[in-house]
């Protein structure tokens, strides 16, 4: 187990490694030039030169990633261009709505996508199952701006029991922060909840169909003891892989909710970023993210183990 942990380990670093040089191509790849962009369209030319030598702009490619890399090694991502604070104090200042949003998200597909599935498995070729799988195939068609922009118009501005958009952080109330959050994150967890919902009928479908599961029902198991018990539990490994691949998906999905919903997170900051040509912010953050993919993806090679002791890791 520790020989497999620092294999893990290694290959985390090389991961990181890569997407810290795709993180510095992709930005530099991008339209435009920060120095320009922070100094207007009536800007001359020395001044934008001059702008370029003090940001550093001016060196060649990769001395300037060496550079950032450094830095970055030592937990110093730089300072934003245009907002001047260091891009962690940025990035940690807009942290609560991100990860709250995707937390709540989280758990809306989880329990939406789990019970749908589980239901659809055991009522399997009922009205039921077929209006749970053609509703994931609506989930996983629809956008998620769209379905945002629908649950404004409905529960916001029709009914009016939610907040159309902004955000109140936690010290304000909790209530108004989960008000706030609510729309965004059933929007984000409903999408989500599609794939699992279907990977757990999968799954739990073919579980029913082993032999120990039939000995548990012909032994007079109750049908509950059969579902949760022998069936989810031994349909769980691959139910925790699309749950990881959910979680990762949200990073991406919650810059599009924080958009539609105009909520002050990470999202809305790599947007403002990217159109203001922010090189220190957008490759922080892109690189904030890989570490976030990477320890996702390790703690879900842990959980197997819990989930299935018969995965051994040499």
């Amino acid at each position: 187990m520790s020989q497999y942990l620092a294999r893990r380990v290694a290959a985390l670093v090389i991961v990181l490694g890569v997407v810290s040089v795709i993180a510095f191509v992709v930005t530099r790849l991008v339209p435009g030039d920060p120095a320009g962009a922070m100094l207007g369209l009536e800007a001359q030319e020395e001044d934008i030169r001059a702008m370029r030598e003090r940001l550093g702009l001016d060196r060649p490619l990769p001395e300037q990633y060496v550079r950032w890399l450094g830095l970055a090694l030592r937990g110093d991502l730089g300072d934003s261009v245009f907002i001047h604070k260091p891009v962690t104090q940025a990035v940690t200042e807009r942290l609560e709505p991100t990860v709250l949003l995707m937390v709540m998200a989280e758990t809306v597909a989880l329990v939406v996508g789990i019970t749908t599935g589980v239901i659809s498995a055991v009522r399997r070729g009922s009205w039921i199952d077929q209006g749970f799988m053609l509703l994931t195939l609506f989930a996983v068609s629809v956008p998620e701006f769209w379905l945002g922009l629908n649950l404004i118009i409905l529960f916001a501005v029709q009914l009016r029991w939610l907040p159309s958009s902004g955000y109140l952080s936690l010290a304000e109330g909790h209530l108004a922060t989960f008000s706030h959050l609510l729309m965004p994150a059933v929007s984000l967890g409903l999408i989500h909840s599609a794939l699992i919902a279907r990977m757990t009928r999968s799954a739990m479908l073919e579980v029913f169909g082993q032999d120990y599961v039939r000995t548990a029902r012909a032994k007079g198991a109750p049908s509950r003891l059969v579902t949760f018990r022998h069936a989810l539990k031994n349909a769980m490994v691959p139910i925790l892989t699309v749950i990881g691949l959910s979680v990762a998906g949200l990073l991406g999905g919650a810059t599009v909710a924080e958009t539609v919903f105009a909520i002050p997170g990470v999202g809305q900051l790599v947007v403002n970023s990217v159109s203001r040509r922010d090189y220190p912010v957008i490759q922080g953050v892109l690189l904030l993210a890989a570490v976030v993919n990477v320890v996702v993806n390790l703690v879900l090679d842990l959980l197997y183990l819990l989930v299935d002791p018969r995965i051994r890791y040499a």
